[in-house]
């Protein structure tokens, strides 16, 4: 028995790129800025605040979330590729809201996109 739980460290330190151990602004930016640059969606603003975290009674640790707020104009192409790529990436994410803002002599796309983060708090 004891064989199955001897790589239980491993195990957590993998996990912890999908959710990382403790609020992490800089890894948060750098995966949505990267995926912003990967599919051509320029970011014009970049906001990231902590939500509150919400106890839990059960042996499952609690998640902290982060919630980021982009503007961003990008072609409705572009913005479909990002959302996927969001969805995919590594990091644990929820699109939770977007906007988007049709210019009539524009190609591009103006978008408000909120996205949430979750990190382990215990």
């Amino acid at each position: 028995m004891f064989s199955e739980y001897k790589n239980i460290d491993e195990i957590g330190k993998r996990f912890s790129v999908f959710m990382p151990l403790k609020i992490d602004l800089s890894y948060v930016i750098n995966q949505i800025t990267g995926i912003a640059r990967l599919n051509n969606v320029e970011i014009q603003s970049f906001s990231i605040k902590p939500m509150a975290v919400k106890p839990t009674n059960s042996l499952v640790k609690e998640m902290g979330i982060m919630r980021a707020e982009l503007k961003m104009t990008s072609t409705y192409e572009n913005f479909k590729s990002f959302l996927k790529n969001i969805e995919t990436n590594f990091l644990m994410t929820d699109v939770v809201n977007f906007k988007i803002d049709a210019q009539s002599n524009a190609s591009n796309l103006t978008i408000i996109v909120t996205i949430d983060t979750y990190y382990q708090t215990n």
